[in-house]
């Protein structure tokens, strides 16, 4: 028997495949198990969580993050393009030879 056969329905997590990725069906299933054993408290969470997002100004929200967003994009394409021009520039700096001057203090002149 595997891990997932033994362990009871209230402590396991969707494990991933073989593969790497998480059977989204198999997840559906064991929630509806649960709500089915349970369903007074799954109830009470979705009207708590509905009264939640009732209660909150979401409208207002979403409208405050979006001209924040707007807000802030001229400042960030500022900083990308100042960061893009110094990687620019120090790229340049770094192919060019270094120009070496003479120095006319150890000519003695």
């Amino acid at each position: 028997m595997s891990t997932l056969e033994t362990s009871s329905p209230s402590t396991q997590l969707p494990f991933p495949t073989s593969n790497g990725k998480v059977d989204l069906g198999q997840v559906w299933a064991e929630l509806e198990d649960r709500v089915r054993r349970q369903p007074n408290q799954y109830l009470l969470m979705a009207l708590l969580l509905g009264y939640l997002i009732q209660s909150l100004p979401v409208r207002a929200l979403l409208s405050l993050i979006l001209r924040l967003l707007l807000v802030l994009i001229k400042p960030a394409l500022v900083v990308l393009a100042g960061a893009s021009l110094y990687r620019l520039i120090s790229e340049r700096q770094q192919q060019k030879p270094a120009v070496v001057t003479p120095n006319s203090g150890a000519n003695g002149g």
